[in-house]
């Protein structure tokens, strides 16, 4: 058994049984404290690709009992992974060792779910009053601001909804938003913000309980830089590394391009000067957003846009060693991630002089 926020339920885990390895589910069955009622089943994946094991992914599927006895699903959220191939190489600048790897990365979670706003029995074929809708008309209403702690200012423009209805709303420039429920009840309040990209992956959506007649605050905030870093990058891109760089490719084919950063080491051993170039690499989505995580933070860092084809070339001279020597790249961009500040980053050809976006 194990207990969790609320004191009105407790759990009970579950897991695979011990000695299958084959891709399985582990989770908690949450049961009203008083009645022994399922209320919430949260789970996820186990014995799978590595990245599917991630704690971002996984469901959750929610029982509640109409006003006339019978229970349904009320709420259901599933994520799944999205993962990319990345390719890292080490070289030292001595030509004698060079260390190449591959791995898939998690880069994004697709979250898919479903709510039901309402529900009305059926008597013989025809329905009835819907169950849950409060008499005498009066308003349910949701409100609050949405609030973009990187840029420590409020978000405009993010459209804001009530998940599993048609209730939404969008930002005005201090950030608020209003939105009325078809009716009382239990609602999730979530974020859409398309200029945001992956970074509104981040927002964690609210939970809000609206009453008759009552305005119910719920403000929403992309949140600070540890929390962002662990929302789109798996624990192991940032061990070496906490640095993170989002942003957007603007002017140039999305499909055959990909956005690198690399920076360079420089070492003494013994009489030797050694140097060794890394990188990490992701391409676009489909409307250009990009994430690089596992970047270093407080030192110089080249951000490129290069054909995703193309291969690292090999640098051999320690003191003629330059990131800028032999590539290809449609348009490259030098600098720093502050540190716990991740860098909003528009590159490409149409992304101008000065497309790093850092809080003021």
């Amino acid at each position: 058994m194990t207990t969790g926020p609320d004191p009105a339920l407790v759990g009970l885990a579950f897991e695979p049984v011990r000695g299958r390895n084959v891709p399985e589910v582990t989770g908690v069955l949450w049961m009203d404290r008083a009645t022994a009622e399922l209320r919430r089943v949260e789970y996820r994946y186990v014995n799978g690709p590595p990245e599917s094991n991630e704690p971002e992914v996984g469901g959750t599927v929610e029982f509640e009992r109409l006003q006339d006895g019978p229970w349904i699903v009320r709420r259901w959220v599933i994520r799944m992974p999205v993962a990319e191939r990345v390719l890292s190489r080490g070289v030292n600048f001595d030509g004698r060792s060079a260390v190449r790897s591959e791995q898939l990365r998690l880069v994004a979670v697709h979250e898919a779910g479903g709510e039901v706003a309402s529900a009305s029995p059926l008597v013989a074929g025809v329905p009835g009053r819907p169950l849950g809708v409060a008499a005498g008309g009066q308003a349910a209403v949701v409100e609050g601001v949405v609030y973009d702690s990187l840029a420590r200012a409020p978000l405009a423009g993010a459209r804001v909804f009530l998940s599993g209805t048609a209730a939404e709303a969008t930002t005005d420039a201090q950030g608020r938003y209003r939105l009325q429920a078809p009716a009382p009840g239990t609602y999730t309040v979530a974020l859409s913000a398309p200029a945001l990209g992956p970074l509104a992956a981040a927002v964690h959506p609210r939970t809000v309980t609206a009453a008759a007649g009552q305005s119910t605050r719920a403000d929403l905030a992309v949140p600070a830089a540890a929390t962002v870093a662990a929302a789109l990058c798996p624990a192991a891109s940032l061990r070496t590394h906490r640095g993170l760089v989002a942003g957007r490719v603007l002017g140039v084919a999305l499909d055959s391009v990909a956005v690198r950063a690399t920076w360079l080491r420089v070492g003494v051993t013994g009489n030797a000067l050694l140097g060794s170039s890394s990188f990490t690499e992701a391409r676009p989505d489909k409307d250009g957003f990009y994430v690089l995580c596992g970047v270093p933070e407080g030192t110089n860092v080249e951000v490129a846009v290069r054909p995703a084809a193309e291969g690292r070339q090999r640098v051999t001279n320690p003191r003629a060693g330059s990131l800028r020597e032999g590539g290809r790249e449609l348009s490259r961009v030098e600098v720093s991630v502050d540190p716990g500040t991740p860098l909003r980053l528009d590159v490409g050809p149409g992304a101008g002089e000065n497309p790093g976006r850092r809080p003021e």
